[in-house]
């Protein structure tokens, strides 16, 4: 079977430790008897969406392996609740269709009616943004978000 392990690692942990827990984590899928590719994917440091144990900031990492041991999967994912550098995972079961490459679909293109040209807009009419606005805005939403919430 084709499992997928997504993981986070704390934005408290620096960058130089991460290859140490890479390791770490391919040892966990080792114990677990994986087999195929062992290839951790990063996405990067990413937001998190809420704080979670006080972090705002994550490191993403992925990867796809094979295990036929369904049973190593509670041992997995409990070495993986344990470790306190990791502040969330999900294992999911790939199902085959997920595994394959899509076709792209052709359609016929549609016959086309050529309609009255309408007129032309005027761009003196249109309202001008001001960017300066946008960028004050952004500032007071972060500072929104970053409040505590009230009681």
């Amino acid at each position: 079977m084709k499992y997928e392990l997504s993981f986070i690692i704390s934005g408290a942990v620096p960058e130089n430790e991460h290859q140490t827990l890479e390791k770490e984590v391919l040892s966990y899928l080792d114990k677990a008897g994986v087999s195929g590719g062992r290839r951790l994917e990063s996405l990067g440091r990413k937001k998190l969406a809420y704080p979670i144990s006080k972090q705002k900031q994550g490191f993403y990492l992925f990867v796809r392996f094979d295990l036929e041991n369904q049973s190593a999967l509670k041992e997995l994912d409990t070495s993986l609740r344990h470790n306190p550098n990791i502040l969330r995972h999900l294992i999911i079961k790939l199902e085959p269709r997920a595994l394959q490459v899509p076709k792209p679909r052709i359609h016929p293109r549609p016959k086309v009616r050529v309609l009255d040209t309408p007129e032309p807009v005027k761009h003196d009419s249109l309202p001008k943004l001001d960017l300066g606005d946008l960028a004050d805005l952004d500032k007071k939403l972060d500072e929104i978000l970053e409040r505590e919430p009230e009681a």
